[in-house]
């Protein structure tokens, strides 16, 4: 462990309903590549009663709060929040909760240390550039600040616009995650991507890989050969055969910069920038 002085506690939550593989996936990543902090690992689960299950492997390597009941994709999705900061909330010895979906996989922790050292409250991306929205698949808060401001966590219809107006109102101090943006391709270069991208950057209107935080976020069933192929791009951004047995896949630098510059590509949303405050 290469943990200095100041370094934090955090709860590190993974919420998952079908996507067992890659949460188990996303453990190992944690395991092996993330060692700037004290994490404790839980995962929040509300698949069991459909037939998806933790077995006990992974059962040792992190605790499992168990949720019975599942209302459905958005919903669903909120009550893993909420239920499972709950089992932590009386835990006096965690300084950051770092809430994470299952299928968001991060090979280096430098990007949390980039949240801590701004001293914010809530550390995230913007989900949707032309609306006010923060991204929830992969987001870090102070445990103090939900303890002050519980209100953060009750998501209704639209869980990236409720959070960040409940932080807006709040006058939480928020830091974007610029590395990890944007996370939905402008409408400008749609058409490009439709037809010129594949899937490996780019699938479901949303970008897929960050290679500056060695980051990856698709959903197996986008992908030739599923599982396998994420595994293959994982190898690639790392540059080491981390899952054993999977080739590095030919990453193209060509793709990622055009991917990096959809940032400045002009879009509806560049006037409200100076009316909207994240």
């Amino acid at each position: 462990m290469s943990r200095t002085a100041d370094s934090k506690h955090i709860a590190v939550i993974i919420r998952v309903y079908s996507r067992v593989d890659d949460a188990k996936a996303l453990v190992q990543i944690i395991q092996q590549y993330w060692k700037k902090n004290k994490y404790t690992l839980f995962i929040a689960h509300n698949g069991a009663n459909d037939g998806y299950i933790l077995d006990e492997e992974i059962r040792q390597q992190a605790e499992v709060i168990d949720v019975t009941e599942n209302s459905g994709h958005l919903s669903g999705a909120t009550d893993l929040v909420k239920k499972s900061y709950a089992h932590i909330q009386c835990r006096q010895d965690i300084d950051y909760v770092l809430f994470i979906e299952s299928d968001f996989w991060i090979f280096d922790d430098a990007l949390i240390n980039e949240g801590i050292l701004s001293g914010a409250d809530i550390a995230t991306t913007i989900w949707i550039e032309k609306r006010k929205s923060l991204g929830v698949d992969f987001f870090l808060i102070k445990k103090s600040y939900i303890a002050a401001h519980p209100e953060i966590l009750k998501w209704e219809a639209s869980p990236e616009t409720d959070m960040r107006n409940f932080a807006h109102e709040s006058k939480a101090k928020i830091y974007i995650f610029n590395g990890l943006r944007p996370v939905h391709v402008p409408a400008l270069m749609r058409n490009l991507f439709e037809h010129m991208f594949s899937p490996i950057y780019y699938a479901g209107g949303r970008f897929r890989l960050f290679s500056k935080h060695k980051a990856l976020s698709h959903h197996i069933e986008d992908l030739p050969k599923g599982m396998h192929t994420k595994k293959a791009i994982a190898n690639a951004l790392v540059q080491e055969i981390f899952f054993a047995d999977i080739p590095l896949y030919p990453l193209s630098f060509i793709d990622l910069f055009v991917q990096r510059i959809a940032r400045y590509v002009p879009q509806s949303s560049w006037y409200r920038r100076f009316f909207i405050k994240y």
